[in-house]
Parts: C-alpha cells; structure tokens; sequence
C-alpha cells in the first residue's frame, strides 16, 4: 500500500498529479490519501482518480494504520495471528497495547503476576514478548535471562520496557538476552516499528510469513 501526503509545497494539485500516476502505473496497489485539508472537492477528485481512502492528519495514528490494513488486497493477508505476550502491572498500558496492536491482527495476552511467566509462557507460545523492566517478585531482565537459558526459546524476540531515565539499565537488557528496548510512556509510532520488525525478522528465521508483513 501507499500512503500519499497530499499536501505538497503550494498547492493540493501536485500531489492529486501523483495520485492520478500511481493509480494508473500500479492498479493493484491501494493508495490512501492523507491530507490536513478537509475540503469535499478534493475528496471528491480522490474517490475519482481511485484513491483507496482519504484521511486526514489528526486521525490517531492507530486508525491510520488500521485503514492501511484494511485497504490492502484480501490476498495479502493471512490468518495467521501473531500472539504478543506482555508482561506488565500496568492496567492503562496493557489497555493501550491491545488498541494498538489489534489493527494488525496481533493478538495479546496480559501477565499481571510475573510468578506466573512461565505457565503462560508455554501455554501460549507466543511470537514476540514484551516485558517490563521493572516488576513484582522477578524484575523484566531475570525473566529475559530464564527464557534464554532455554533452548526452546532462543528466538524468541523480546523489547523490554524501561524508563527514558534508566540509561544504566540498556546495557544490562541486552546482556540479558533482549533483541531491544522501548522507552516509557509507549509511544505508538515507536512501538509498531519495532514490534513489527521484530515479529518480521522472526518469521523469516522460522520460514513463515506473518499477516503484517506485506
């Protein structure tokens, strides 16, 4: 998919130019036209020359995203699930992750109680585990150790969550066995990146093709 910033330096009309080739040199790919403009001749002039949406720029970047998937060719989505497990007190970031998460057909599973990480670790088997540094009874990087100390789960992609502040604990993370980090509060852009690139990654290694990778 292609996502087209209508608004070009001066005017609307280099980018509706630009819509008008892409439609016509790539058919089968959707192009959604993002713009901060809200004028109905414009939307219009899109649904004529076959953009595949018209959104605009305060849509939370969650909708963004969700349109994106949605416009994509049925046969470039697969039913496979990616299964996220996050381990994490927090109830209004576990909250956050779902909604941001579930456009691209990640599904996730909350662990309040870290003294129940492995029970639900095999029970899942999850893709990708997203922890937090700092928890109850077991901290983000012994439960980093324990997964790595397993054969099993030697590929598994893990992020750790960790205070902007807390520079001291990158090294230890990645000594642990994270592939990386993210920073708190979780922002939404950053997030999707990297969960994205690591469950790709992870699928080319395992030879599978996740939902979310074209």
């Amino acid at each position: 998919a292609i996502l087209l910033d209508l608004n070009f330096p001066g005017s609307t009309r280099q980018g509706m130019m630009l819509l008008r080739e892409l439609v016509t040199e790539f058919p089968h790919i959707p192009v959604l036209v993002v713009t901060a403009g809200e004028s109905l001749s414009d939307r219009i002039e899109v649904a004529r020359l076959g953009g595949s949406a018209f959104l605009h720029k305060s849509l939370p970047i969650h909708q963004i995203l969700q349109a994106v998937t949605e416009a994509l060719p049925q046969s470039h989505r697969s039913s496979t699930v990616n299964r996220v497990m996050v381990v994490n007190t927090d109830l209004a970031i576990l909250a956050k992750l779902r909604m941001l998460l579930k456009p691209w057909d990640i599904e996730v599973t909350a662990l309040q109680n870290p003294q129940q990480f492995w029970e639900v670790l095999t029970a899942l088997m999850p893709d990708l585990l997203l922890v937090d540094l700092e928890l109850p009874t077991f901290s983000g990087i012994e439960l980093c150790q324990i997964v790595r100390h397993d054969p099993q789960w030697k590929n598994l992609p893990i992020l750790v969550m960790i205070d902007p502040t807390d520079i001291s604990s990158i090294q230890q993370v990645f000594a642990a066995g994270a592939n990386d980090f993210i920073h708190k509060p979780v922002a939404a852009v950053d997030l999707m990146r990297r969960v994205i690139s690591r469950l790709q990654g992870a699928a080319k290694k395992s030879h599978l093709t996740p939902s979310l990778s074209q």
